[in-house]
């Protein structure tokens, strides 16, 4: 029998730490010990497949998600070295997807043997020469969806979300990426910036929509603690245009096709993240790299990893920690992943993914019903829109 994973890598550095990032994410931006660092990720996929999860000849892995930190700091050569070393590893699905994170303003030369020497980005702002040539590596090295980290289409806002590129940069990285051949691309952009208003918004989402890109993920920006943006806070719009400016947003996806299938993920037909639903669907996946956590469900046991989060530690030795969930947790847990979702879950889902009678769900159900943040159909439940809008609130409900 098959077992169905994702696989999560996790890229430590970035250039610059935004002020508002709480990712695992470390200013290196003259140079990555590359080949350490991959070799150390090969370790640790080695010692997760060792561990407890289930035999490698028996899975497969149906996405991978090259996440960060910045992972197009790295050099086409080594995500193609890593990628065929994983594939010697476990088997990948056939119509895998494979996705790496992209900042517009990473997109330059590197070198496998040789680490870069040098600042990422040139005076101007603007991706080095080489740029079209690096994505054309990744594609041929076996990427096939992209997530550019664009956040804002205006020069200010990239200004105060210490972003390293420019509006002109991250249009230009679209296109470099159609270019090489990329047919499955993702915009990340933010809205509810400091000062944004409704008009400064939309312009910024319209400006994405343009672009006709297949996937568009739209978040609003949250003040996390342990960030600059915590310590000294932005002024950002108030209740009411933040509200404003969610049901425009939404409405302007929706007229462009755009379907909105998660909290804050909208996609063209037949492109919804293969990685991110299995996710939010709470189903299984291997997290290797800094800082990096996997989840796998046995039988009735739900077990985690987790990885050292310094660098420099992680790469002396992953010093992962393996540790079973406690079954009184499984019910937050599950609904903290499947109500992100529109389509939410049937109730033979729940009891197959957490081993829990679907009795369990109806207090949740009923407080949650009351205040009208869940719709209850036939075959499991769903958040209505109040409940993906106000999913903070849902959950206290549990």
């Amino acid at each position: 029998m098959t077992a169905n994973y994702s696989l999560y890598i996790h890229f430590p550095w970035c250039v610059r730490k935004c002020p508002y990032c709480d990712f695992n994410s470390h200013e290196k931006p003259n140079g990555i010990p590359e080949h350490d660092y991959i070799s150390a990720l090969l370790a640790d996929l080695d010692q997760d497949l060792l561990r407890n999860f289930v035999a490698s000849s028996t899975m497969e892995v149906g996405s991978i998600f090259m996440g960060g930190g910045t992972p197009s700091l790295f050099s086409p050569k080594g995500i193609d070295y890593l990628l065929d070393q994983i594939r010697q590893r476990v088997n990948l699905a056939t119509k895998i997807e494979v996705t790496m994170e992209v900042n517009p303003g990473s997109i330059s030369p590197g070198s496998y043997e040789n680490h870069l020497s040098k600042s990422l980005i040139s005076k101007s702002g603007e991706t080095e020469p080489l740029a079209e040539e690096k994505l054309a590596g990744y594609r041929e090295a076996g990427v096939n969806r992209l997530s550019l980290g664009v956040q804002s289409f205006d020069a200010s806002q990239l200004k105060n979300l210490g972003r390293i590129h420019s509006p002109e940069s991250a249009i230009r990285t679209y296109q470099l990426a159609r270019a090489a051949g990329f047919s499955n691309i993702n915009i990340d952009l933010m809205h509810g910036l400091p000062s944004q208003d409704l008009t400064q918004a939309m312009n910024d989402l319209q400006h994405a929509i343009d672009l006709q890109p297949e996937h568009i993920s739209w978040y609003q920006l949250t003040i996390e603690p342990n960030t600059v943006f915590y310590k000294q806070p932005p002024s950002l719009p108030n209740e009411d245009a933040l509200w404003e400016i969610y049901e425009a947003g939404l409405s302007l996806l929706e007229k462009n096709d755009f379907s909105r299938y998660e909290v804050s993920a909208f996609s063209r037909p037949s492109f919804r993240s293969k990685h991110n639903l299995n996710y939010w669907s709470f189903g299984n996946y291997l997290g290797i790299g800094a800082g990096a956590h996997g989840k796998h469900r046995q039988g009735k046991a739900l077990s985690r990893s987790t990885k050292t989060r310094l660098p420099a530690d992680y790469l002396a030795s992953p010093n992962a920690k393996y540790s079973l969930v406690p079954s009184s947790d499984l019910l937050l847990e599950y609904l903290m992943n499947t109500m992100r979702l529109v389509d939410g879950f049937s109730y033979e889902q729940f009891e197959e993914n957490t081993g829990l009678s679907r009795t369990a769900l109806r207090p949740f159900i009923e407080r949650a019903k009351t205040r009208s943040m869940i719709t209850e159909r036939g075959d499991g439940i769903q958040p209505s829109s109040l409940g993906l809008q106000f999913l903070n609130e849902l959950l206290l409900l549990v």
